[in-house]
């Protein structure tokens, strides 16, 4: 402990549902758990993240992909890092429930066990207002 941040955190993965379009609460948690803790905090993205203009800018908070070797090997390194769970799926799962806040979990298990493939404990987080920041455009025709 540096004594400049408070007391020292234990690695942990961030389990921060739901994705909505855009996990803006979630980017922005990156920067700031860094900065008010001692912890080394990293977000888990989506590899095609890194290639997509704009949202690729977005993963210099601190970032990696969201394989499993990537997140092991930066629990493995004493960082936490923070999964938004639902992921890509939360997007679709949005269009369906436009007016309520939406988060799928029911197939999702790679978090558990990552949990336990690493030893960290998981710490659930809600980050309200993702579902509501943005929408999401769908060709109800199948034409694109």
């Amino acid at each position: 402990d540096d004594g400049e941040h408070g007391e020292a955190v234990a690695p942990f993965v961030g389990c921060g549902p739901p994705h909505g379009v855009l996990p803006l609460a979630n980017v922005l948690s990156i920067p700031a758990i860094n900065a008010c803790t001692s912890a080394s905090f990293v977000g888990v993205a989506a590899s095609v993240v890194f290639f997509t203009p704009f949202l690729r800018y977005l993963t210099l908070f601190g970032c990696v992909s969201a394989s499993a070797g990537d997140i092991t090997k930066a629990l493995s390194s004493g960082a936490c890092a923070g999964i938004v769970p639902d992921g890509i799926a939360g997007i679709f799962r949005l269009a369906q429930h436009p007016t309520e806040e939406v988060v799928y979990l029911r197939a999702r298990k790679g978090l558990a066990k990552l949990a336990l493939r690493t030893g960290r404990p998981i710490m659930p987080v809600y980050s309200m207002g993702n579902t509501r920041a943005f929408s999401a455009a769908f060709d109800p025709f199948g034409l694109m």
